[in-house]
């Protein structure tokens, strides 16, 4: 039993230990993708990707097309140079506008919150959306550039390892190959990096919301306002009960029916509630459930800001000068 009882707590100790370090890589990841810098860097390589594609792949095509006779690709080459370069030309405004569009929400200076939001809705915006659908077509496009030139003819007959060791009619296919892997391995980068980067800014952003709103302080009552407020407890007995069944014959807040034996608190507006019930309830919100006026005694900020709001104000700036001039 004791060597069980160890074992066991061995197990139990290295979960945790996992679990910590998963947490641990959790967090590594979602502040490094959740930033500006990962997402500027990313519409960034968006761009510089489209334009290599734009650029080279014409290139090459011309490249084969001067080759000899013998070592000329057959006509899947237009194919396969030419589709690359209609989506990445499709793709490259898009991206261009990305890239503007993140640079221009960083400069704008805002806070953490805000700034993650802000980056998060630009990632769910349409452009957005169809730059990440275009990289979703040609990535098995590059993927299949890269499968011809090991594949078909007359590439697959060159397999030198080393540039220095390749022969001239080489050169053409080689090039096409490294331009195809390049090409494809960034756009994987980038793809993958645009799926998990939304999930990693809203979680981040959840984070910072959650934060925030922590260390907002509650408009509920304290303990001292609570008893100002209202009466002392009332145990129900026979006579109390016959008088709640006439005037209030259930608790408002919880529906139930009061019965002997339990304790009601009565507030200066004359409603009565269990106990339990109305102090969770004033503990959160101070106002009576059935929205009763009631005045609460050396009333906190939250609960100034809380009351006008109720009153009909707007948001906070407007409830903060209210609040100034009173």
């Amino acid at each position: 039993m004791p060597a069980r009882s160890a074992g066991v707590h061995g197990g139990r100790s290295i979960a945790r230990t996992a679990r910590s370090y998963l947490w641990f890589a959790q967090d590594a990841v979602v502040n490094t993708l959740a930033s500006a810098p990962a997402a500027s860097w990313l519409y960034k390589a968006q761009f510089l990707e489209a334009v290599a594609a734009v650029v080279i792949l014409p290139i090459h095509l011309i490249i084969f097309r001067l080759e000899k006779a013998g070592l000329r690709p057959g006509q899947e080459i237009w194919l396969l140079c030419l589709m690359p370069v209609l989506f990445s030309t499709m793709r490259l405004p898009l991206a261009y506008a990305n890239y503007s569009r993140c640079r221009l929400i960083i400069a704008m200076g805002l806070e953490e919150e805000r700034l993650v939001g802000a980056l998060l809705a630009h990632f769910c915006s349409q452009k957005s959306r169809w730059s990440c659908a275009i990289s979703a077509v040609l990535l098995p496009w590059y993927f299949c550039n890269v499968l011809w030139c090991l594949a078909a003819l007359p590439c697959s007959q060159y397999s030198e390892m080393f540039f220095w060791e390749m022969a001239e009619e080489a050169a053409p296919c080689e090039a096409f190959n490294f331009t195809s892997s390049f090409l494809c391995c960034l756009l994987t980068m980038t793809f993958c990096s645009r799926l998990v980067m939304p999930l990693a800014l809203r979680i981040r952003w959840t984070v910072l919301v959650h934060a925030r709103l922590q260390d907002i302080p509650s408009p509920g009552l304290s303990e001292e306002q609570l008893q100002q407020i209202s009466s002392d407890l009332e145990i129900i007995g026979v006579e109390s009960e016959r008088e709640c069944i006439r005037e209030e014959p259930t608790c408002p807040i919880c529906l139930e029916p009061f019965v002997i034996g339990e304790q009601m608190r009565r507030l200066s507006c004359t409603h009565g509630f269990h106990q339990e019930c109305v102090d969770s309830w004033l503990a959160r919100i101070p106002t009576c459930p059935l929205r009763c006026p009631i005045e609460i005694p050396n009333p906190t900020l939250a609960q100034r800001r809380f009351a006008a709001q109720q009153a009909g104000f707007g948001g906070k700036r407007e409830v903060d000068d209210q609040l100034l001039w009173k």
